[in-house]
């Protein structure tokens, strides 16, 4: 970083595309950094053949 410049922020995009689930259900996607859990954002995986 510069001087004086410690930290930024933004958002994130995940492109998940091409990512296989097993089976519907509850997941969560953890954010790591340096091996040190920084984040969790939880996951929903819906069957996409069932009807609602």
């Amino acid at each position: 970083f510069p001087p004086n410049l410690y930290s930024v922020c933004g958002n994130t995009v995940l492109d998940l595309n091409g990512l296989r689930f097993e089976k519907p259900g509850r997941y969560r996607i953890d954010l790591a950094v340096d091996n040190r859990l920084e984040s969790s954002l939880p996951l929903t995986v819906h069957d996409a053949a069932a009807k609602n």
